[in-house]
C-alpha cells in the first residue's frame, strides 16, 4: 500500500506490544508519582487549614462569651448604681 522508506523497520506483534507498554509506562509512572505526592500534600494542607479554621472559630466564640460577660457586668453595675441614686433621691 505505502512504499517502505529506508529508515522504517518491520516489527512483529510482540515487539509492538512491548513498545506500546513501555511508552504507556513512561507516561503513566511519572504522572502517578506526581499526583500521589501532590494529593498527599494537598490533603495535609487542607487538614491543617481546617484545624486553623476551628482554632479561629474557637477563639472568636470565647471572645464573644467574654464580651457578653463584660457587658452583663457593666449592665448590673449600672443598674445597681441607678438603684442607689434613686434611694438617695427618695431620702433627700
Amino acid at each position: 500500500m505505502f512504499p517502505r522508506l529506508g529508515l522504517t523497520k518491520v516489527y512483529n506483534q510482540s515487539a509492538r506490544v512491548r513498545i506500546f507498554l513501555l511508552s504507556v509506562m513512561l507516561l503513566i509512572v511519572p504522572l502517578f508519582i506526581y499526583f500521589s505526592l501532590h494529593v498527599s500534600g494537598r490533603s495535609t494542607y487542607f487538614k491543617d487549614r481546617n484545624f486553623r479554621q476551628l482554632n479561629n472559630y474557637s477563639r472568636q466564640i470565647s471572645e464573644r462569651i467574654n464580651n457578653l460577660g463584660t457587658a452583663f457586668s457593666n449592665a448590673v453595675e449600672k443598674f445597681v448604681k441607678a438603684g442607689k441614686l434613686e434611694k438617695e433621691a427618695v431620702r433627700s
